[in-house]
């Protein structure tokens, strides 16, 4: 056994021996067993009063295995510091990633909103009033949703239009139907006053024609009573 201790070597220390009364030396006595039967690994141990790790493997062609070793603070020393850039790394890219996210979604609800205002002051003013129209903003699928609501405003924009051109159309038609009408129903009240004076004079003729007819009447019994 080599030993960088040349008291270890001197005093031929065997650790596997001193394990059996010696309990802080089962584990260094269990890693020499495994060397001493050619065996490759690693493994970690407190010895010294501080904690080790060692790597060994045996040496070809010859009867000896070789340890390397190390303290385990040193070893893991490196690791704190690489876990403390990866801990900050990553609160860096988080933050940096969140910010994006953000600024991403700002980008694609802010046209949302406003074409949802939009539409509610549309619906809640005047629906006749469809000149509002969507900024566009940008030219991916928000941008080309904006584009297809404008084209919907004026589409029914020109619909309500075409309506009211209608409507206006309807009124005017109704106000010449009623002055026809007006026109109707004084010409039947006229031809009305006309019956009533027809009728009138023919019952003064039916009444003259009665008065004459009474007076031939009289005038035939006059004469017969002379020629009798």
């Amino acid at each position: 056994i080599a030993h960088p201790n040349r008291d270890y070597v001197l005093q031929q220390r065997n650790f596997i021996e001193e394990a059996k009364t010696h309990k802080d030396f089962t584990r260094l006595a269990a890693m020499l067993t495994k060397m001493t039967k050619g065996e490759t690994g690693y493994d970690e141990y407190p010895f010294g009063g501080a904690d080790r790790i060692f790597g060994y493997a045996p040496i070809p062609e010859t009867s000896w295995s070789l340890a390397v070793g190390a303290y385990t603070a040193d070893v893991f020393k490196q690791t704190a510091v690489l876990r403390f850039s990866v801990i900050v790394g990553s609160l860096f890219f988080t933050v940096i990633g969140i910010i994006l996210i953000l600024l991403i979604a700002r980008t694609i609800t802010r046209p949302i909103n406003q074409m949802v205002r939009t539409l509610n002051e549309i619906i809640s003013g005047d629906v006749t009033d469809l000149s509002k129209r969507i900024e566009v903003l940008s030219f991916d699928e928000t941008g080309q949703m904006a584009v297809l609501v404008n084209r919907t405003f004026e589409k029914v924009a020109d619909l309500v239009k075409g309506m009211l051109v209608g409507s206006q159309n309807v009124i005017t038609g109704s106000r010449n139907i009623g002055q026809i009408t007006a026109e109707v129903a004084s010409g039947m009240n006229e031809m009305a006053i006309g019956a009533r004076q027809i009728t009138t004079s023919a019952n003064r003729v039916n009444e003259i024609s009665r008065t004459n007819n009474e007076s031939i009447e009289t005038l035939l019994a006059e004469l017969r009573r002379f020629k009798v």
